[in-house]
């Protein structure tokens, strides 16, 4: 796995979904829907933060490319590492 830098966070950040009416350069919606917030990366301890998201885990073959990641509230981050395949969305918007 290569070591995720500031670069490659905020890349992932410039792939979640724009909220209109919401600054982009700082507010965002994971796959999910959920608000998430640039600055609360890694933050676990607040309603907005996120975590890298491996869209296919590398251990089932997925790679560290780009396309192979996504922003996901730490909520759902966790749901789908703890249930993948058999995830949900448990932060939604």
């Amino acid at each position: 796995m290569e070591k995720i830098t500031e670069e490659i966070v905020f890349k992932i950040w410039e792939k979640a979904k724009i909220v209109a009416g919401y600054n982009p350069k700082y507010f965002r919606r994971d796959a999910c829907n959920a608000m998430i917030v640039l600055n609360e990366y890694g933050n676990k301890e607040t309603k907005y933060g996120w975590e890298i998201d491996y869209i296919i885990p590398e251990v089932m073959g997925g790679t560290d490319e780009l396309d192979n990641m996504q922003a996901l509230h730490w909520a759902n981050w966790q749901s789908k590492l703890e249930n993948y395949p058999n995830w949900r969305c448990v932060v939604k918007s």
